[in-house]
């Protein structure tokens, strides 16, 4: 039995991060995941430079990365890198790896 007493509003979107709308065009929030982002080159910056925008002071962000992707971890390292430097917003404590089943395979994910 589920004793939590809080209420929280859950939003789901879909963001062009390639092509994000204009500034102030998107609403800021306490948590944001994204899932399976970085499979192209230009992708780290790009998110990193997202997740400043759609992320609140205190917020949290959750990045989830298959780890067989062909890039191996080198772009993982790199949205860490730029989300960190700078003295910028986001504090990495670690990354955590998961197993999910889907479509009947199983994936190691890394969550960062």
């Amino acid at each position: 039995m589920c004793m939590c007493s809080c209420v929280a509003a859950v939003m789901t979107g879909a963001i062009e991060w390639n092509e994000p709308p204009a500034e102030g065009l998107l609403s800021r929030f306490g948590c944001v995941l994204a899932s399976d982002v970085l499979y192209n080159e230009e992708a780290p910056a790009l998110i990193a430079r997202l997740l400043r925008r759609l992320v609140i002071d205190d917020g949290i962000a959750i990045v989830a990365d298959e780890t067989t992707r062909p890039y191996g971890a080198s772009r993982r390292a790199r949205l860490t890198e730029m989300l960190c430097e700078g003295g910028g917003m986001f504090d990495a404590t670690g990354t955590t790896r998961v197993c999910i089943e889907l479509d009947g395979k199983e994936h190691e994910v890394e969550l960062l």
